[in-house]
């Protein structure tokens, strides 16, 4: 009869597995979310670990100005020496220092107007003196007359 393998075992052995290192990765990353308070927990987007830099995402810019303290700072310095303190031969061994950034998300202006519909009838019968000497403003006077007999 073959041995039922709970889930924790399942997911310990595909991280295990070379192809399955970035999964590794992101619990270690959630884990160490963890450890943080609830308050920062919700600030933050992303994180990763780049070229021993330890990158914080967070949703807005007030969440930047939050993490970006230097007391926040040296308390997520002690809470990655707790983490690798529990977990033996992780990225976060090799921290060296700490960027906070906030996503900028900016929403695309549509340059393309459409043409407004009047929402109104045009009561004018165009029984109007054109008074203008001048051809050319004759003519438009005129054309402008005729888009109103038009409606």
């Amino acid at each position: 009869m073959k041995k039922i393998k709970s889930v924790d075992t399942v997911i310990n052995d595909m991280i295990s597995l070379h192809h399955y290192k970035p999964l590794k990765n992101f619990i270690l990353y959630k884990e160490f979310l963890k450890l943080m308070n609830l308050k920062h927990q919700r600030l933050i987007s992303k994180i990763f670990i780049h070229n021993n830099i330890l990158n914080i995402v967070t949703f807005h810019s007030v969440g930047y100005q939050d993490l970006n303290n230097d007391d926040t700072k040296n308390n997520i310095k002690i809470l990655i020496k707790i983490f690798t303190k529990k977990f033996l031969n992780t990225p976060f061994d090799k921290v060296d220092t700490i960027k906070i950034f906030s996503q900028r998300y900016k929403e695309k202006k549509n340059f393309i107007q459409e043409e407004r519909k009047t929402s109104y009838i045009e009561l004018s019968k165009a029984r109007f003196n054109n008074p203008f000497k001048n051809k050319k403003l004759y003519v438009q006077f005129e054309e402008l007359r005729a888009k109103i007999n038009d409606l």
